[in-house]
């Protein structure tokens, strides 16, 4: 099982919808950008980036881990920011889940 990455790339159609929703709604600081792509600062080690594509894309899920304490601040964040929540509050036993759409 995967726990830890340093970089991941994910392919857009829209670089405009990228930076509309990590950067301007959940105000992730821009780390890079060119005209093909935009990088994140999602922690001090982690960089979510994302290459312009013109090719149809075939949906993408990942998933943001939070302590169990901040499960409700950063749920009330992705609501407060706006976004399409799919499903409420998905309780695993072990942890929680929120799951939202980018505009992708």
């Amino acid at each position: 099982m995967i726990t830890h990455f340093a970089e991941l790339e994910l392919h857009t159609l829209s670089l405009n919808v990228v930076r509309l929703v990590y950067h301007e709604r959940l105000r992730f600081p821009i780390l890079a950008e060119t005209d093909q792509s935009l990088s994140f600062a999602l922690t001090p080690d982690t960089v979510l980036k994302f290459t312009l594509r013109q090719e149809p894309i075939t949906p993408a899920h990942f998933a943001f881990q939070v302590s169990h304490a901040g499960f409700a601040e950063a749920a009330d964040k992705i609501k407060g920011a706006g976004l399409l929540v799919t499903r409420d509050y998905v309780d695993w036993g072990d942890g929680q889940s929120l799951y939202f759409r980018d505009g992708e």
